[in-house]
Order: C-alpha cells, then sequence, then structure tokens
C-alpha cells in the first residue's frame, strides 16, 4: 500500500472509513424477495358482503395491477344471470356490468376461479368470491362433498357440480343449475351461501363449459334431495360416484373395414352380447370387448359392395362395405399364431391366440414335459375378445419345464394351417411364490350379497369371486398388486353403472388403500376396513 494512503487512513474518523468501504463495494444491487403474494382486494363497490342492494355495476380495486384470465370458463355465478356480464379493466380495478333483472331477496355469489392474477409472477387469487344480496340477509347455507370415478375410486378434478331447486323429470338437463361448482385436484367441493332450500344434486364432466349435463358426460347423482346445512360443525361430505350412461339407444359410432375381409364395429356404449348379425356372406362374429365386435367375411378378400344387417338391443342398421385396393404387406401366406399365454402358476391355461378364425373347434397338441414325458392335450376353442382362442390344461406341476414342437394341422379360414408350434415355459418352485389373506371388515358398509374384487398388477386385470369366507390367494408372482372390491347388486359378474332415470346408482367400488407387496415364500395377511362413506 503507498505511504500516502496509509497515512490519510490513519488521519480518517471511523466515519470516513465506512463511506470508503461502501464506494469500494462493487456489484448489482439485489432486487428483494421474489413476490409469492396474489393481488389482494382494498376497495369494493358495493362492498363485499353487503345487503339490499341491487348494483348495476361492481367495482373492485386490488393492490396491484392484475391479468384477468378467461371469464366465461373460470368465473361462477349463482344463482345464474340472464346473460353473461360485461366487463372492463381499469389500471388496478375491474369494473363488471350486472344485468337489471336481478331477483328479489336472493343472496348472489361471483366466483372468479382462477381468472385473477398478478401481472409478474402470475401468483393467482384462487376462488375469491364476492357476494352480495338483494334482500336483508346474506344467505348461509352450505353442501360440501367428494367426487370420485366409480369404477376406478379415483378423485375427478374440475368435475362440475350443480344443485337443482326443483325435481329432475326429463334428461339430459337442459337448465343451469341454480348454485354450481367445480371440483378440486382432491375431488372436493363446497358450494357455500345457499338458500334454505331443498335440492338435487348432480356433478357431471362439463367437457363443453357449458354447465349443463349432456347424456355423453360421465355423471354423479344422489336419488335424495339434499338440504344444506347452517353450522360448519355439522356438514358431511355429500358423496358423488361418476359413471357413464348406458345410452338408450345403442348406435354404431363408427366401422372399419381390414385387408378387405374383417370389419370392426364401435357402438355409442354399453353391452353388445346380443348382436345379430343377419348376412349369409359373414363366416364369424367376434365380440370385442364390450363395446365393439369384429366381423369376418365368408370370402378371403372383398371384391364387390356387401351388405350386412345388424341388431341388438334398440340398433337395427344395414350397413354397405366397399372393396379397397389391396396392399401387398397384407397378403399373409399362412395363419399365424399372433399371442400365447403361458401358464405361470399349477392351476393355470395355456392360451393360444391365432391371427383369423380356425375351421376347426379343436385340435390336439403334444408337450414335451421334461426330462422325459410326452403328453398329448387336446386344445379347445374359446370364444374372446380376440380372433381365435383356445385353450387347455396343461402340465403345470410345481417346477415342472414344458417345451411345445408340435406339428398342429390347424386351418384358418382364409389361410392354409400353420404347420409348427413351438415354444416352452417353466412353473417355478413353490418357494417362488407368496399367499395373499385378506380379512374384510365391513364396518358401516355391507359385503354379505353378491360381490367379487378386481386383482391388479401392472396392465394385468384379474378378477377373483367373492365369497363369505377370507380372500385367500395362492401362487401369486411376487410384485406390487392393487386389490378393488366391488358390491356386485345384479349379480352378473361385471361392474354396472348406474342410471339417473331408474335412479339407479353405480355399483359401489372399493380400493384397498395402498400398494400390497407379495413376497416370495411368504404369506402375507391384510385386515381390510372398508369405508361406507
Amino acid at each position: 500500500m503507498p505511504h500516502a494512503l496509509k497515512k490519510l487512513l490513519r488521519n480518517c474518523t471511523p466515519l470516513v472509513l465506512l463511506v470508503l468501504a461502501g464506494c469500494a463495494k462493487q456489484g448489482s444491487p439485489t432486487g428483494g424477495p421474489t413476490d409469492e403474494l396474489p393481488p389482494k382486494l382494498v376497495k369494493a363497490s358495493p362492498k363485499n358482503f353487503t345487503t339490499n342492494v341491487s348494483p348495476r355495476e361492481i367495482r373492485l380495486e386490488f393492490d396491484e395491477f392484475f391479468e384477468l384470465g378467461n371469464p366465461d370458463k373460470e368465473w361462477i355465478i349463482a344463482p345464474p344471470l340472464p346473460a353473461k356480464p360485461a366487463y372492463k379493466i381499469r389500471g388496478k380495478k375491474i369494473i363488471i356490468e350486472l344485468p337489471d333483472s336481478l331477483q328479489e331477496a336472493t343472496t348472489y355469489t361471483i366466483n372468479f376461479g382462477a381468472s385473477i392474477k398478478d401481472l409478474h409472477e402470475g401468483n393467482v387469487l384462487n376462488n375469491f368470491r364476492f357476494v352480495f344480496s338483494t334482500g336483508d340477509y346474506i344467505d348461509s347455507g352450505m353442501v360440501a362433498g367428494k367426487v370420485q370415478y366409480a369404477e376406478t375410486t379415483e378423485p375427478a378434478e374440475d368435475v362440475a357440480v350443480g344443485l337443482f331447486p326443483l325435481p329432475l323429470d326429463s334428461f339430459p338437463v337442459d337448465t343451469p343449475p341454480l348454485y354450481f361448482a367445480k371440483t378440486e385436484a382432491n375431488g372436493s367441493f363446497n358450494l357455500p351461501y345457499l338458500k334454505d332450500s331443498e335440492y338435487t344434486i348432480l356433478a357431471w364432466e362439463d367437457g363443453n363449459a357449458d354447465q349443463r349435463w349432456s347424456a355423453t358426460e360421465p355423471l354423479a347423482f344422489i336419488p335424495e334431495y339434499i338440504a344444506p346445512v347452517f353450522d360448519s360443525s355439522e356438514i358431511d361430505s355429500v358423496p358423488l360416484f361418476l359413471y357413464t350412461e348406458v345410452p338408450d339407444t345403442l348406435q354404431i359410432t363408427k366401422f372399419r373395414l381390414y385387408n378387405n375381409h374383417k370389419v370392426l364395429l364401435t357402438y355409442n356404449g354399453g353391452p353388445t352380447d346380443s348382436l345379430q348379425v343377419l348376412s349369409d356372406s359373414i363366416a364369424f362374429v367376434n365380440q370385442y370387448g364390450r363395446d365393439s365386435t369384429l366381423l369376418w367375411y365368408a370370402q378371403n378378400r372383398l371384391s364387390d359392395s356387401l351388405k350386412v344387417q345388424v341388431a341388438a338391443r334398440t340398433l337395427h342398421d344395414t350397413l354397405t362395405f366397399f372393396p379397397v385396393p389391396p396392399s401387398n404387406r397384407n397378403r399373409d401366406t399362412t395363419v399365424e399364431l399372433s399371442q400365447f399365454t403361458t401358464p405361470k402358476k399349477p392351476g393355470d391355461s395355456l392360451f393360444l391366440t391365432f391371427s383369423e378364425p380356425l375351421l376347426q373347434d379343436s385340435f390336439l397338441l403334444q408337450y414335451h414335459v421334461y426330462p422325459d414325458s410326452i403328453v398329448d392335450s387336446t386344445f379347445a376353442y374359446r370364444s374372446t375378445t380376440r380372433a381365435t382362442r383356445f385353450y387347455a390344461n396343461t402340465p403345470t406341476a410345481y417346477e415342472t419345464q414344458v417345451g411345445v414342437h408340435y406339428k398342429a394341422l390347424v386351418t384358418g379360414l382364409y389361410k392354409p394351417h400353420l404347420d409348427t408350434l413351438s415354444f416352452g415355459y417353466r412353473i417355478g418352485s413353490k418357494e417362488e411364490f407368496g399367499t395373499l389373506k385378506v380379512v374384510i371388515s365391513a364396518g358401516n358398509t355391507s359385503v354379505q350379497g353378491p360381490h367379487f374384487y378386481w386383482l391388479v398388477s401392472g396392465s394385468q386385470k384379474t378378477k377373483i369371486p367373492g365369497s363369505n369366507k377370507p380372500l385367500t390367494l395362492k401362487d401369486l408372482t411376487p410384485g406390487s398388486y392393487t386389490l378393488f372390491l366391488v358390491l356386485d347388486n345384479d349379480g352378473d359378474q361385471e361392474f354396472s353403472p348406474g342410471s339417473i332415470q331408474e335412479k339407479r346408482l353405480p355399483e359401489r367400488v372399493f380400493k384397498y388403500p395402498g400398494k400390497i407387496d407379495v413376497r416370495a415364500n411368504w404369506d402375507l395377511e391384510l385386515t381390510w376396513k372398508l369405508n361406507g362413506g
């Protein structure tokens, strides 16, 4: 340090030294903490929760500049107005123009949803409500609840919930609800400031955001009327279970021609097991899921137009198909084994799925069971959702290894027979599997009637009949499972949706809380207390 500078520093006062030190610092000033707060209402005309007013205009002023999202989608006004209100933004204010036809002695609520957020950080003022009454008091009734999908038990997010003041006698519902809300991520909803009355409650997926339920939108309802409560400590959560109505009129929504010899028909919903096909040109009808059918022509390739009559429930239709130019890649030379499902544990069957229907009902297949056994087995036809499937009981004892290599004389509807089948499988030892036992503790939910289970592992879903005994599953492959219980009211061993016309709720489905981890050579016993709420 130069001598002159040292002398200057010795003679400086502490204040001068502090100034010099501050001047020596280099760098950019910090901008302070990030704003994490949404806009805040600082002034309103009329004031929030004012009574005995019938304003033509509402002015709301916030503490910072803001931007407005989509009012048509986000704003919920209850009771509904005869027309959408006009609005404009002036600085930090929003001005809302109301019609002059407000109802007397009525509490109005404007829920702004997620439409108001600050200008820079995008902090959202969620579910801000402005409330006023044209009468002497603010209605204080409340209804709260939760919406979940009936079949999967998953919470239903962003689903419409509406209260209707009169009995609903016609469906779909043409009028908007008197009170309206949207569900949160966990499926919950809250309808406050309700008039003391009885209501019909509906929930639905409002895909077109028109606040009306249409027949194609999943629906939830309660058969009885509900009344709001006026003490928050006494409020009960209303459970609503979303399902898709089976349409009264069955229709073909689309059909597709494949390779000029098969057609996939798809319907607008509901099982079509009773489908009848009136045509000598159709050789094979194959159910393809619960709402589709696969039709196989009698001829190898469609060369001319073909008419087919189909009938099921209310469906009576005549379809006309026209040939399309064939492509070389669709010209297979032989029937193919498109899929095979080998046994995984003792008692399982072997399933073979072919690329097209076969002309025989059964055929023989030979097994080589290691080390030296040879077994013949008859495969029998079984109708499934895939083209043509055959199954047989096979050697499936513990620690069994099987090889299949056999000249199977199977002839397809269009192509020559498959020359050989060659594959293998192995059944593990007893110690390689696990056992699951589930004891149901019903609580306030009855499982005395018909019921069944779904055991889910990955994409595989296995149906298990229910009984009055604990559920015991042996020889499970180690892994993570999800378990469902279905109260099968109609005893058809299928999940049945509801009907609002018949005031019939969907069958109740319960999901075991959490995953079930099955380990090899381990017995897992669980107690499952059902929640009937």
